[in-house]
């Protein structure tokens, strides 16, 4: 079943995301399957195996586990056919392909802002989006699902997309709005603010991506709920 998107406002879809729904496909809910993949998950030959995003038309969040640098990241699946190396979550991942190993799930994690008083600009990998996102971190604390740059978060997690050329445009987007943030004290010595924990930062709007970075580096899904976006408000040919 192909994913669906957040409604868009009457401005537009400005800075909301388009997100992937992660249920099981109509495929993966079939008794022959849940058979098939409950006798495979004893198959540890599965792991090696390269990921297949099938031949069907839905864009689906799974993880796949790489075995040259043993960790699990995401990939987009179609909804039908692939092979077994396919899992729900990094931490279901984890534990069929790496059971002995001391890895925790790190991309699966949710944001942590941290227990001190800076205000470190960081990524996580939003796994609902299956894109790296910048939040504000407090210099301390918090968990693993942070890096230092888009790129290097992107690299980490992501299976599908060319870090490079979405990460130019988010860093940028991202500087922006961290630095306009209230100078009543230096980013270095400020505890980050009740909006800046809550994350709110939007740094994703698929218009502007679309226009940003070249085709080949854009991650799909925004790039179809941008051209669709266009559609409705008439930018396309023949729009009304």
């Amino acid at each position: 079943m192909a994913p669906t998107a957040s409604p868009s406002s009457s401005a537009g879809l400005g800075n909301r995301l388009f997100r992937l729904k992660s249920q099981p496909s109509s495929h993966e809910k079939s008794p022959k399957w849940r058979e098939r993949n409950k006798t495979a998950a004893q198959w540890r030959l599965r792991c090696y195996r390269k990921p297949s995003a099938g031949y069907c038309y839905g864009r689906l969040l799974r993880w796949f586990y790489d075995h040259k640098t043993r960790q699990c990241r995401m990939f987009t699946y179609s909804g039908c056919f692939g092979n077994f190396n396919r899992f729900s979550s990094e931490q279901e991942c984890l534990q069929v392909c790496s059971p002995r190993s001391l890895s925790q799930p790190v991309c699966g994690m949710g944001p942590e802002v941290g227990m001190c008083n800076s205000s470190v600009p960081m990524w996580y990998f939003d796994a609902g989006m299956g894109v790296c996102r910048g939040f504000v971190y407090s210099g301390c604390g918090g968990n693993s699902n942070k890096f230092s740059s888009c790129e290097e978060c992107m690299r980490r997690c992501s299976g599908d997309y060319h870090a490079r050329g979405i990460c130019k445009f988010l860093t940028r987007r991202f500087a922006k709005q961290f630095y306009k943030r209230e100078p009543t004290k230096s980013h270095e010595s400020r505890r980050p603010s009740e909006s800046e924990r809550n994350l709110s930062y939007p740094i994703l709007n698929a218009q502007e991506l679309l226009e940003n970075v070249s085709r080949p580096f854009l991650p799909p899904r925004l790039e179809d709920s941008a051209e669709n976006s266009m559609h409705r408000r008439g930018w396309t040919k023949g729009g009304g």
